[in-house]
């Protein structure tokens, strides 16, 4: 189960058009399946300065395995980040870390809040992404041009290569309608900055709209788990405070 939580913020790193102003504030709002049964929620929320994305086991996930996360990364305006705030919470303990992105210095210094307070710094050559911030500029690489990227990732002190190539085009049903997607293949490393994961992820994008409609990983053990899109929301009267 703890692969299946930490998947919940892969589905957990940008500026969508579902017939939406470049600058429209928005969220995804996600189910996690495992075959046709429902174990948790996810909402990704896109604002002009920062990304959260949220997670939490519901039905029989809860039962499973009691969990909530959520992520809030504040960007740059080239969309690397600045910080990030990461609290998760089961059944045994909560834990929150700040992680600061400081590119000048090329710094990256990790304070732990909760369940022991702690700090460490580390070297780490620029640019990099956290783990969320990643996977909205996914979304938007020129897939149509160039069919293989490399994104750098900052995970736990170490800086990793995040593979990404287009499998093809196929048809796919979005908002009643029969849409065309981008079938896109993601290797990434087995650690996170919350839970082990899946290595080997599948992103289902709209070709124009660019958001991922579904997202598939295989785990062991517990076999495919999906994230499917089941709505999305225009974000109005957010209050948001720098980091």
């Amino acid at each position: 189960m703890f692969r299946i939580t930490s998947f919940y913020l892969i589905i957990i790193s940008i500026i969508l058009s579902y017939n939406l102003a470049f600058s429209t504030e928005f969220t995804l709002h996600y189910d996690i399946l495992l075959g046709s049964i429902k174990l948790g929620e996810s909402t990704i929320q896109l604002r002009k300065n920062s990304y959260e994305a949220r997670a939490k086991t519901v039905g029989p996930g809860n039962l499973i395995y009691p969990y909530s996360a959520k992520w809030i990364t504040y960007i740059e305006k080239n969309g690397y980040p600045q910080k990030s705030i990461i609290i998760s919470k089961d059944r045994f303990k909560q834990r929150e870390k700040h992680i600061i992105f400081n590119s000048n210095n090329s710094k990256v210094i990790v304070e732990r809040i909760q369940p022991k307070r702690s700090s460490q710094s580390y070297d780490i050559p620029f640019p990099v992404y956290d783990e969320l911030s990643a996977f909205v500029a996914s979304w938007h690489l020129d897939y149509l041009k160039n069919g293989n990227f490399e994104l750098p990732l900052y995970i736990d002190g170490e800086r990793y290569p995040v593979k990404i190539n287009l499998k093809g085009k196929i048809s796919c049903n979005f908002n009643n309608q029969t849409k065309t997607c981008l079938e896109i293949g993601v290797i990434l490393p087995e650690k996170s900055e919350l839970l082990r994961r899946s290595r080997e992820v599948t992103l289902i994008l709209l070709q124009e709209e660019r958001f991922p409609i579904e997202i598939r990983g295989k785990l062991p053990l517990f076999g495919s788990l999906k994230a499917k899109l089941r709505s999305l929301s225009v974000n109005s009267e957010i209050s948001e405070r720098s980091p």
